[in-house]
């Protein structure tokens, strides 16, 4: 999330909100050592080959995840950061696994600063497309960084795009003409604050244009996508109030490939409401998720989830009233037309802090729901269904033996269950509560600054192989 980190929302929520009382189980058993010692599993002990498995990757002392992607050959991209102590930076890290999790390549990308990922997307070419921030300009300030790889990973070529202040890159897009259109947000201009900010570039990258949307206050990115029913990108932007980052509300708004806008719709306007996660489905409808804050809940957030059509309509809303503390963060489609979410909770355990993971019926319903962690903080970042029609699951974790915060992935079955892992899963339903919200059409006010920013003047990125193993929870 572009602004206030991922993190920094989890834990920014986490701090002023009472610890829930909940009937989750917990899944991991007492993080998961009860069943069998920590293996890894390298060239010399031979290759893992189960199908399911658990799995954690720590090569810093605090490691983040981005986003996962899964090949046609069943290889899986593991985005993510490296954050180091000595020196203290950040580095984009690309990380390639076969389908039982063994590491095939992995690469740390960044400079002498932090240099930090928030996106991936694959483009027809079969590369990929990294959106994040930069700190290596001149000035010391945070730019826009593209970065482009080929399918093996190679660093093709890199793109700043900045200026005195801070700017941080959501989403880059490749058009059908090889044009881009890079959405994030930007605090040098606008309407005061923080702004979203969309350019445009030619195949080159060179700058064709660039518009900024705000209202006074901030605004961070919650989910951005094309929607290929309409031609246009929809932005679920968080307004914040000036002074009080916990007094938010959800603006939805389309836009065209110059940044224009059309139609826009406010949800929860002032209530505390975030969005952190979106997609946009084959037929033009689009799912938020987040978290929502309820005063019938003495102070508790809650997991929300929004669907509204092509037009910005609102389909279903549903405010999962029975979770308190718990929080939204990604959300997937399964191949029955259900939805996979992933999240974090506050739980009644001692292990505190646990992943959520939920999936709902096409209508917003709960169709499952569990919790899984350790004696740690477990976060559940995302979850999706792989082309075989297992499960896998990814986010964080400071327990199992990671030095700090370190990456997490597992594979289940369609069922969620791991064979002879012996997981224990404990499910529990949550009742769902409709709530009938008023919505209202309020555009963003749209402002054009034809500010010339600087492309690729900066020393170029190294590129490092990186030597870290996985894991294997047996």
């Amino acid at each position: 999330m572009t602004g206030v980190g991922m993190k920094g929302i989890i834990f920014a929520i986490l701090l002023v909100v009472c610890f829930g009382v909940s009937s989750c189980g917990n899944v991991f058993n007492d993080q998961l050592g009860v069943k069998g010692p920590a293996q890894e599993i390298g060239a010399e002990a031979g290759l893992n080959d189960d199908p399911t498995f658990f799995a954690i990757i720590n090569e810093r002392s605090d490691d983040e995840l981005v986003e996962i992607l899964e090949e046609d050959d069943g290889n899986i991209i593991i985005v993510g950061n490296l954050c180091y102590d000595e020196p203290e930076q950040v580095d984009a890290w690309i990380i390639k696994t076969d389908k039982f999790g063994n590491i095939l390549q992995q690469k740390a990308i960044g400079g002498k600063q932090d240099n930090r990922v928030f996106s991936i997307g694959k483009v027809p070419d079969g590369g990929y497309l990294l959106a994040g921030y930069s700190l290596e300009s001149y000035e010391g300030d945070k730019d826009f960084w593209i970065v482009k790889l080929s399918s093996s990973l190679d660093m093709l070529w890199e793109r700043h795009y900045g200026n005195e202040g801070n700017d941080l890159a959501k989403k880059v897009f490749q058009e059908d003409d090889g044009e881009y259109v890079i959405i994030g947000c930007t605090d040098r201009f606008g309407a005061g604050g923080n702004d979203v900010w969309v350019i445009w570039t030619d195949a080159e990258g060179e700058i064709l244009g660039e518009t900024t949307h705000g209202l006074k206050g901030n605004e961070t990115i919650g989910g951005v996508v094309y929607n290929k029913i309409t031609g246009k990108y929809v932005i679920a932007i968080n307004t914040f109030e000036e002074d009080n980052i916990f007094l938010s509300g959800v603006h939805v708004m389309e836009v065209d490939s110059s940044g224009t806008p059309y139609r826009s719709i406010n949800l929860h306007g002032g209530i505390s409401t975030i969005a952190i996660g979106m997609i946009v489905e084959d037929n033009g409808d689009m799912v938020i998720v987040g978290r929502n804050y309820d005063t019938s809940l003495s102070n508790f957030y809650t997991p929300w989830a929004i669907k509204l059509n092509s037009q910005l309509q609102v389909v279903w809303e549903t405010v999962y009233l029975t979770v308190n503390d718990g929080i939204f963060i990604n959300i997937t489609k399964a191949k029955d037309g259900s939805y996979m979410l992933g999240g974090v909770i506050n739980t009644n355990t001692k292990s505190g802090v646990d992943m959520l993971m939920t999936q709902l019926n096409a209508n917003g319903t709960v169709k499952k729901m569990m919790t899984a962690g350790g004696e740690s903080t477990d976060t559940a970042y995302t979850i999706k269904q792989l082309k075989s029609g297992g499960v896998i699951i990814a986010g964080e974790s400071d327990g199992f033996g990671c030095e700090g915060i370190g990456i997490f992935f597992t594979t289940m079955d369609e069922s969620w269950r791991m064979d002879q892992s012996g997981l224990n899963v404990i499910e529990w339903y949550a009742d769902k509560i409709n709530v009938n919200t008023q919505v209202e059409a309020n555009p963003l006010t749209a402002m054009k600054d034809m500010i010339q920013a600087s492309k690729n003047y900066m020393e170029k990125s190294t590129v490092t192989e990186t030597n870290t193993k996985s894991i294997f929870i047996r």
